[in-house]
């Protein structure tokens, strides 16, 4: 019995530690986007890109960021960003990742899925066509105004030299 209330005891003041070092190991690491130049639609991204990854608390000692499970940059000084262009890596869907390293050893890790797309000529090539398509309109509609103004002086001029 003595044994049963000595080891309850233990567990009693040891949880504490246990649920502490849970905590630490589970801190948050969030990802945040920003664009520098390029496009973004929905998770679609194309051009220059920055990922700045924030750790909660103040003991991160570095963090490690992944394109897809590839190492691509170390940083050890905050603000913890990497800066990359999409056209540097082939189209499709990609896996980025970071990993924070505490000064305990203790990791984090946070990822997040992003479509690397091409440049939307098309779009470009839509926008331009009805761009043209509205001036060619417009250009008819002008034209049109005019002659008809013309026609109405001309019958009028006539009209005046019967008389």
């Amino acid at each position: 019995m003595k044994l049963l209330r000595l080891t309850l005891a233990c567990l009693l003041l040891l949880s504490p530690c246990i649920l502490l070092t849970t905590a630490s190991a589970e801190s948050n690491l969030s990802l945040e986007w920003q664009r520098n130049s390029g496009f973004a639609l929905n998770s679609g991204i194309n051009g220059q890109w920055t990922i700045t990854a924030n750790p909660t608390g103040n003991n991160t000692a570095y963090i490690e960021f992944y394109l897809d499970d590839k190492l691509e940059l170390t940083d050890t000084q905050a603000p913890y960003g990497w800066s990359f262009n999409t056209d540097s890596y082939p189209q499709g869907e990609h896996t980025i990742k970071a990993v924070a390293y505490t000064l305990t050893g203790e990791t984090t890790v946070v990822s997040d899925q992003r479509s690397f797309v091409g440049f939307p000529y098309i779009s470009i090539v839509g926008v331009l066509l009805f761009a043209s398509i509205v001036f060619a309109f417009a250009l008819l509609f002008t034209w049109h105004t005019i002659r008809k103004k013309a026609m109405a002086r001309r019958i009028k001029s006539k009209n005046s030299q019967c008389y």
